[in-house]
């Protein structure tokens, strides 16, 4: 995409737009914006293992007032009393900010919407911290695995960069359990587990029924006739995984018998997507145990992701492939470029843009009108949008940077 296409896209803009350029993909109908009242009929919407896009969901929001209340909160199967306190003076918070910026019409059809949210939210099970979202056109509920700073956020724009830190300590990921009888799949994020019992899964072994047993002594024809039944067991495996729904770029965990999870190493079309194994699992533990362990894998693939990309930052660095600080990663993001986002935590970068979208400059963290609440949430956004991808690294890793830094995919274009 060129500069000029780029400006003009944006030109006016307050916030990155809810529409793709032309020539992109459209955004998934389930990540836009509903057209109608969410909360209309009791629907709230809860989303208890966050992802990217989560992310993308809450971003295509967009317009003053947006609502964000975030805060931590202690894992019970409701709120505990000290946190219903710290959520009741939160939201007496945010509805004295929308009477003060927004006019007592506005504060009194977000306050019922946020009463409700809030009510949900009390009665229902607690992880790390807890969003509540709530603007004209959207409301929504996230559980996160990590704790947050208590705060209330008004702005044109939610407060999406807990999310993204979120992402690093618990990122979202598939698990694989393999079994002689079946295969189940898992949403996982960090160590908490939810079967998936749709889209084909789980899958039966269709030899479940006749008994599979190992071949005695050196009958090599057994041999052979069980590694076949083996093997085509586990392309069902595969192929389901591959089609639908299930199809994403979630990364895989393997789990469950040995012999079952090589073969589906040897065999499956998306290998790449494999991040690991837990070593030596008995397939009938329990979730909790299963979590744990899954967690560990994941949290060892992304510590080697965030090794990775600082390495690659240096090297890209010296041949000029590396825009740093936020005031140039900003435009160079929003003018197309594609390339790998790698921010410090707490990803959290209050600010005003121009006029034509490209600049920007801070913001009080309380938000505001005309505020975009998490400059960083955004640009996690467009790059995921644009085909990128990001790694959040721990505070103080990329001081050389500014803290945040754009690793292009291929070298800038001469000035002319």
């Amino acid at each position: 995409m060129s500069a000029s296409s780029s400006n003009a896209l944006f030109a006016n803009r307050s916030v990155l737009p809810s529409l793709p350029p032309p020539g992109l993909v459209s955004p998934r109908p389930e990540n836009r914006p509903a057209s109608g009242d969410p909360l209309r009929g009791g629907a709230i919407r809860v989303e208890s293992l966050p992802g990217q896009d989560t992310v993308r969901r809450l971003q295509h929001v967009r317009g003053y007032p947006a609502v964000s209340l975030l805060m931590s909160t202690v894992p019970a199967d409701r709120l505990t009393d000290p946190d219903a306190d710290t959520m009741r003076r939160l939201t007496a918070e945010a509805g004295h900010r929308v009477r003060a910026e927004a006019g007592a019409p506005v504060a009194a059809a977000l306050a019922a919407r946020l009463r409700l949210l809030v009510d949900h939210a009390a009665m229902s099970e607690t992880t790390q911290g807890l969003g509540v979202f709530v603007h004209a056109h959207h409301a929504e509920i996230v559980r996160l695995p990590t704790g947050v700073r208590d705060r209330v956020v008004v702005a044109d724009t939610f407060a999406t960069g807990d999310l993204v830190v979120a992402l690093r300590h618990a990122p979202r990921y598939l698990l694989l359990l393999f079994a002689h009888d079946s295969t189940r799949l898992y949403d996982g994020s960090g160590r908490r587990l939810e079967e998936r019992t749709a889209d084909g899964f789980p899958v039966m072994h269709p030899w479940r029924e006749t008994g599979d047993p190992l071949p005695v002594g050196y009958d090599v024809g057994a041999f052979v006739a069980r590694s076949t039944r083996h093997r085509a067991y586990v392309r069902r495996v595969d192929a389901t995984l591959g089609h639908g729904p299930v199809q994403s770029t979630l990364p895989i965990v393997l789990a469950g018998e040995r012999q079952l999870t090589a073969v589906f190493l040897h065999i499956t079309a998306q290998p790449e997507r494999v991040v690991g194994a837990v070593p030596g699992h008995d397939p009938h533990a329990g979730l909790d145990v299963l979590g744990r362990l899954a967690h560990r894998v994941t949290q060892n693939h992304t510590a080697r992701r965030e090794r990775e990309a600082v390495a690659a930052l240096t090297v890209a660095h010296a041949r000029g492939r590396v825009v740093a600080g936020i005031a140039d990663v900003w435009p160079a993001t929003l003018e197309g470029q594609r390339g790998t986002l790698v921010v410090e935590e707490p990803c959290t970068y209050p600010a005003r843009l121009t006029g034509d979208g490209l600049s920007l400059r801070p913001a009080p963290p309380e938000g505001g009108r005309g505020v975009v609440a998490d400059a960083i949430g955004e640009l996690a956004w467009a790059v995921k949008f644009y085909g990128g991808d990001i790694i959040v690294v721990p505070k103080g890793t990329l001081v050389d940077f500014e803290g945040i830094a754009l690793l292009l995919d291929s070298e800038p274009a001469p000035a002319s």
